[in-house]
Parts: structure tokens; sequence; C-alpha cells
């Protein structure tokens, strides 16, 4: 399954509530690796695989929930993101 095209998923990943979950259950973000040789496509899919909700995580101890400005959702901003990488 692609997560990209479910943007079902995307919006219920969005509205979870980072009160709800033990951190150590969440993605540590720093064991999250890319392979850069990857296309586009595959380095997001890579990502979303791994990382499971892009809008809750974790860095070393601190959960981490995320909110995009500007309008902006998870795919678009992170399309941006590695298009520059």
């Amino acid at each position: 399954m692609f997560y990209l095209t479910n943007n079902i998923n995307l919006n219920e990943f969005r509205n979870m509530e980072i009160c709800d979950y033990d951190k150590n259950t969440l993605v540590d973000l720093r064991d999250i690796t890319v392979d850069k040789s990857q296309s586009v496509y595959e380095r997001f899919e890579s990502f979303m695989m791994q990382v499971r909700n892009p809008y809750l995580f974790k860095v070393g101890d601190v959960a981490v929930k995320v909110a995009y400005g500007d309008g902006k959702d998870f795919s678009k901003a992170f399309g941006e993101a590695v298009a520059l990488a």
C-alpha cells in the first residue's frame, strides 16, 4: 500500500493527538534512512513506510506533532523538501 494516495489515512494521521500515544510506540525520526539514489517517488514511499505517521513521531525522547502552514498538507510539504535534496 502506498500511503500518499490514501488521503483518508493522511487525514486520520493529521487528526491524531499526541497525548493519545505512548512516546515509546512512536517511530524515532533519527532511525529513518532514505536512499538518495532512489527516485523522489521511491524516497517518499520509503519514508512513509518507515515513519508510519508523518504527523506524529519522536526525535529521541521528545514526541513531535507536526502541522504544516500555508494551507499545505504533508504530501506537498514533503514533496517540496525531497525535490530540494
